[in-house]
């Protein structure tokens, strides 16, 4: 980690052991590196984005480099609360559940993100007040590196990768509506159908009832959903599901929009594994 700012490498160095004791596990494995951030809840592992931070070649004004700690540990605090308060248990349950019924379990693990992120993101704060104008940093760094509303459009591709589809826009439009981040006449009118026609559902979550609460809400989604997807944007037979997902696409960019939304393409899991992003 030669050549990183001192203020940026002290907050990775220093990442393994805060984890630990914030979640209070001592068995929490951290890795910092790359663009992508999530929770590996099958090895209790917390992957951290470092975008810029490792970069010898960025040149950073103290302003930029104080935009990236306060957006790394606003993503640290979303990873770390869903190690926390997100139950490996009840995600098994519903993965289980949706294979029996011959749903998508990687768009629908994508999907649970709606609901499970603003959760976690709304129950850490409560134990740890201070975290909460990190997370809102992470916020506007990840909006305004993302384009803004662009990812509210089918054919927006993250950085030159394949475009996200209706799907992927309406996950990314769901979170950036709630949090305020977006209006409706930026979004895709396509996407706007969808969002409008499960509008009561949305409705319904209540941000502290937790995991069990935001799968039951995610199936009734999808569910609606199944007959609105365009053809073209149904899972094709052998698309990755989660724990399956293509190396590399876990949350896009540390993508943490509401603090860590789901990886742009809907794709959710680190490096083939199952995460919680």
């Amino acid at each position: 980690m030669s050549q990183i700012p001192n203020r940026l490498a002290a907050l990775e160095n220093s990442a393994l052991k805060v984890a630990r004791s914030l979640v209070n596990r001592s068995t929490l494995h951290v890795v910092t590196g790359g663009l992508s951030a999530c929770w590996n809840y099958e090895t209790d592992t917390l992957f951290l984005p470092n975008w810029d931070m490792s970069n010898p070649d960025a040149d950073l004004s103290d302003a930029e480099l104080d935009e990236l700690r306060d957006a790394f540990r606003g993503v640290m605090a979303h990873e770390m609360s869903h190690a926390k308060n997100t139950c490996p248990d009840v995600v098994r349950e519903f993965h289980a559940r949706w294979k029996g019924e011959g749903y998508p379990v990687g768009r629908l693990h994508a999907l649970w993100h709606i609901f499970e992120d603003p959760y976690v993101e709304t129950i850490w704060p409560t134990e740890f007040p201070g975290s909460a104008k990190y997370i809102e940093a992470c916020t506007r760094y990840s909006i305004r590196t993302s384009g803004g509303a662009a990812p509210c459009w089918p054919a927006y591709a993250p950085k030159g990768g394949r475009p996200i589809g209706v799907f992927g826009a309406f996950l990314q439009t769901c979170l950036r509506l709630r949090g305020g981040h977006v209006q409706r006449h930026e979004v895709s009118p396509e996407v706007m159908v969808l969002v409008d026609a499960v509008q009561p559902i949305l409705d319904a979550f209540d941000p502290m009832a937790g995991t069990r609460h935001n799968g039951e809400l995610t199936t009734k989604v999808w569910e609606a959903l199944t007959n609105l997807l365009p053809e073209d944007d149904q899972p094709e037979e052998g698309e990755p599901e989660e724990g399956e997902s293509k190396e590399g696409e876990s949350g896009e960019g540390g993508e943490s929009g509401e603090g860590g939304e789901p990886g742009e393409d809907g794709e959710p899991g680190e490096d083939g594994e199952p995460g919680e992003d």
